[in-house]
């Protein structure tokens, strides 16, 4: 097989054993964009914020929406100018969308909008300057001006030339200036050449899928004909595990190949667009995802379809038709099927696939009850009935995704195509006595299928056998496609391990972090699995050996010490970004002695905590997030060693006010006077004890400021302070969240979760 080298202006085809220096290469492009033959300027304006070029507010890069359609785009108000130091590459072509923001703060701009013009040009070292394009967009008086107006410029003749590119716009006539923002979607400066010659991509998830139910896999029901056609063409991974048992932060831990998926990280998209990949588009019908891919990530896709109501044949149907509304342009194109999920209703002839004809339980031919499942109200014919009825959603799924294959095979376009299949995360058939997923970190939950189809059928047949993570797959991506790989990626390429057979990438870190759930950590090796609940302090040790199906819990074993130790330190080791980001609380008591401590953190109605942790509690004390996700609670004993714990602000609810929370904290139970709270780097105290921590905006055009501020830039001192017993510290990291979480919801959202199985 060979992979996709860069050189300037090229693309060069080399053995795989060259394969490790493609992630050096891709830091090269990444941190030297001059010298790159794409030059994605969204990523370099990422890395490098444009400032205000006078009193109004700066350029800022951001999901944007003129008329109806949202595009990730350089938001800049008129007048402004934004300069990146380029070298053109050898075929070289400059592309961007212009459009201009059509409402503002609610207000609709398009009856006084002043026009504006849209110009960029290529600035070289001798002085002389290449004008690519100049346009003015009048949406008040041209009705055509008023959409995303897209451009593509040849500026092959000027390869090897390093130059500055100038992006510029102004207000080019009369009309209302206050609230006119210029929109430049994903403007690039890339090699045709190159881009053309990079294979496609094709990412597809089920929603809860168990990696056992697949044939592939030793399902003993032909439940999976076509993926087991694809593992049969590419490579199957025996043991891929997720990081996690729910969609959030399952997925946003595999597109940012990290365990904590913090909005401000690189994804997969952020190295599609750095590589020059000229269309991105996703289809998922998965609330949670979608506001998560749309919202909270840095790079969204091109175009997101909100596919709610959507079954799999849907699905491949819209995605066969994106496929065709531009043929012969690369793409990158994602999936997420959900008919895995429940409610099942699988459709004809699927439905009767699997059942036992001569059933006559209450369960029929579709299936919602989850709390029921749950509660075990269910005999064990019952129970065969709605793991068939699982079954034939699955069969239904696979034949889908068989269509799409053969939709891009009828096109020509499979070969050309990295397929990669896998599950956001598994589902519990009552194995450990529960239904559903989000609730443990059993592997029922974490192991998932994953099939890679290489172009050309490279590796064909393989099976690795050793454990791989699904924060494996976007470094392998980039690997396979000649992509930029960010050093924020924590996961590895497995194209060593396909190839060489080399050592497995490391030990699973995972998380259950879902408020309707105990927050919980698990640690993974291939011998053995340590899980430890948040709330108690818990710990659970298995065997995997000798107990593949964790029913022998050995915590509590204390031959197994030496074996636990190794595991937690690797656990603490991976929870370290805890302890550097969010908002952390510490207490000490400066008499030496134990006092009994209840502190609680409420959100306001606009707000969620999450992504709470211990730090040093005894196992005695207790750490609880209420269901709502409002009310974070710790509850024990403090003494002379400083202990505590940490949270993250969960997603504010959108166009709400910004979320504030309550702190009160009680200690031996009494309120703490406001002079024993040290806030920020221990030089303040809150005005009032329990106190309010709020931000508010800063000025119309963005940025805030802290109430009760709490920012600090390191760890403050925990020395001897005041006259008070005890000691509480608060203060926050200026990285703040860690993880993808659930957003807060409006009722008709939780409707909707509800009728899709997730209880309240």
């Amino acid at each position: 097989m060979l992979l996709l080298s860069r050189s300037r202006g090229s693309v060069q085809p080399f053995p795989l054993q060259c394969a490790p220096v493609l992630r050096v290469l891709a830091l090269l492009v990444v941190a030297s964009i001059a010298d790159a033959s794409t030059v994605d300027l969204l990523g370099y304006l990422r890395a490098h914020p444009p400032g205000s070029s006078g009193a109004g507010p700066a350029p800022v890069v951001l999901p944007s929406a003129a008329f109806g359609q949202v595009r990730p785009a350089l938001k800049s108000p008129a007048p402004n100018a934004i300069e990146v130091p380029v070298t053109v590459p050898a075929q070289g072509r400059f592309r961007v969308g212009i459009a201009v923001q059509d409402v503002f703060l609610g207000q609709d701009m398009v009856a006084g909008a002043a026009p504006v013009g849209f110009a960029a040009s290529l600035r070289f070292a001798d002085g002389r300057t290449e004008r690519l394009f100049a346009r003015t967009l009048d949406i008040r008086q041209r009705v055509s001006d008023r959409r995303w107006i897209d451009l593509a410029i040849d500026v092959s003749r000027l390869a090897g030339r390093e130059a500055t590119l100038r992006l510029e716009n102004e207000a080019a006539g009369p009309g209302e200036t206050s609230g006119l923002f210029a929109l430049w979607s994903r403007p690039l400066l890339y090699d045709v050449g190159e881009t053309h010659a990079r294979p496609n991509l094709l990412l597809v998830t089920v929603d809860a899928l168990r990696a056992d139910h697949l044939g592939a896999y030793g399902y003993a029901r032909p439940t999976t004909p076509r993926l087991d056609q694809l593992a049969a063409e590419g490579v199957r991974f025996a043991a891929a595990f997720t990081s996690g048992p729910m969609t959030l932060p399952s997925m946003g831990q595999l597109f940012t190949a990290s365990p904590f998926p913090a909005p401000t990280r690189p994804t997969l998209v952020s190295s599609l667009f750095a590589g020059g990949v000229l269309r991105t588009k996703a289809i998922v019908n998965n609330l949670y995802l979608f506001h998560w891919l749309a919202l909270e990530t840095r790079d969204p896709f091109d175009s997101i379809t909100a596919a709610w109501s959507w079954r799999a044949d849907r699905m491949t149907r819209n995605a066969l038709q994106w496929v065709d509304q531009r043929p012969g342009v690369p793409f990158a194109l994602y999936l997420h099927y959900i008919d895995t999920h429940t409610p099942y209703r699988p459709p004809p002839p699927f439905a009767t696939r699997f059942t036992d004809a001569a059933y006559a339980g209450p369960v029929g031919l579709r299936f919602d009850d989850v709390s029921g499942a749950r509660a075990g109200h269910y005999a064990p014919a019952d129970r065969a009935r709605i793991v068939a009825l699982y079954d034939a959603e699955l069969s239904f799924v696979d034949a889908e995704i068989g269509r799409l294959l053969d939709g891009l095979a009828a096109r020509g376009l499979l070969d050309h195509t990295l397929v990669i299949v896998t599950a956001d995360h598994g589902e519990e058939q009552w194995d450990h006595g529960s239904f559903f997923h989000g609730q443990s970190l059993y592997d029922e939950l974490l192991h998932v299928p994953l099939v890679m189809r290489f172009p050309d059928r490279a590796y064909a047949g393989r099976v690795v056998t050793q454990p791989v993570r699904s924060i494996d797959i976007v470094p392998t991506i980039c690997d396979v496609l000649g992509l930029p790989a960010f050093p924020e990626f924590e996961g590895v390429s497995l194209l060593p391990l396909i190839a060489h057979d080399t050592s497995p990438p490391g030990e699973l870190f995972a998380r259950a972090a879902n408020l309707e759930f105990p927050y919980r950590f698990a640690l993974r090796t291939p011998r053995y699995k340590l899980i430890r609940t948040i709330e108690t302090g818990r710990e659970e040790l298995y065997d995997l050996a000798s107990d593949p199906g964790e029913t022998r819990d050995l915590a509590a074993e204390a031959a197994l010490a030496e074996v636990t130790r190794p595991l937690r330190d690797a656990m603490d080791a991976h929870r370290q970004p805890l302890r550097e980001t969010g908002v952390q609380v510490r207490a000490v008591a400066r008499d030496g002695r134990a006092h009994e401590i209840d502190l609680a953190v409420t959100a306001s109605n606009t707000g969620t905590l999450a992504d709470p942790d211990r730090v040093d509690l005894e196992d005695g004390d207790r750490l609880v997030l209420a269901p709502d996700g409002r009310t974070l609670r710790w509850t024990g004993q403090v003494g002379a060693h400083p202990v505590g714990i940490r949270f993250d602000r969960g997603p504010a609810r959108p166009l709400g006010p910004l979320p504030a929370f309550e702190v009160r904290a009680r200690v031996d139970g009494r309120d703490l006077p406001p002079p024993a709270i040290y806030l920020a780097d221990g030089a303040s105290h809150p005005a009032s004890s329990p106190f309010v921590y709020r931000r508010v905006p800063a000025s119309l055009f963005g940025g805030e400021r802290e109430e009760s501020p709490l920012l600090a830039g390191a760890t403050p001192s925990f020395g001897a302070h005041g006259s008070e017993p005890v000691s509480i510290f608060l203060w926050r990291f200026p990285d703040e969240r860690t993880g993808a979480v659930a957003p807060a919801l409006d009722e008709t959202a939780r409707r909707r979760l509800r009728a899709l199985g997730y209880v309240e």
